[in-house]
């Protein structure tokens, strides 16, 4: 039963790990373990610092979310591009589509 209960826990510390270098949240997690075991007083005198240096942390992992998305976002627009291009080249019809008039 014990082993059991170990390999679960060592389990779900896998999976926070996993979680949080996935979501590269682990630079501001090393930094609250660190600024927590090592610098408590020091924390505790300094408060608004400790806080702020974490809200800086935490905003530029914030912005490399935003900087992949808007990638992601780019990189799909133009994949897209590329396949309509293609389907259009397949077809044997020009890639500029016009109407016909009456």
């Amino acid at each position: 039963m014990a082993y059991l209960l170990s390999r679960l826990i060592i389990f779900f510390v896998w999976i926070i790990k996993w979680v949080v270098i996935k979501s590269r949240l682990f630079i501001p997690a090393l930094y609250v373990a660190i600024v927590l075991i090592f610098f408590g007083e020091w924390y505790s005198a300094n408060v608004m610092i400790a806080n702020g240096i974490l809200g800086v942390l935490l905003a530029i992992v914030a912005a490399s979310w935003i900087y992949t998305l808007v990638g992601k976002i780019k990189y799909l627009k133009r994949q897209r591009r590329r396949d309509v291009d293609y389907a259009y080249r397949v077809a044997g019809e020009p890639i500029i589509a016009t109407k016909k008039v009456k």
